[in-house]
């Protein structure tokens, strides 16, 4: 969550400018985003996404409900730890 941020404006190589609202709620684990995408004939096209954000306990519990055993989670691909600082959750469990 360090690297949240709740507006964000890009363009990209196509020329489309990409803007993104976000907030998150904190008891629900929710963030809501209104994406607009204006291209480059002036049409904009709007998109509203809604996701939620699980802790690491909570999917520990998600696979200990569904038959899997815990092993470890990572920060990314290459194998750094999991932390607060990490931009992605992957999670390794195995099947008993």
């Amino acid at each position: 969550m360090r690297h949240y941020r709740r507006s964000r404006n890009e363009r990209l190589p196509s020329g489309v400018v990409v803007t993104s609202e976000r907030r998150f709620d904190f008891e629900t684990g929710r963030n809501q985003e209104i994406r607009t995408y204006r291209l480059s004939n002036g049409r904009k096209k709007v998109f509203k996404l809604d996701m939620r954000f699980y802790a690491l306990n909570e999917v520990i519990r998600m696979l200990a409900d569904a038959g899997l055993s815990y092993e470890r989670a990572y920060g990314d691909f290459n194998g750094r730890p999991y932390s607060m600082d990490s931009r992605r959750m992957i999670v390794v469990a195995r099947k008993p």
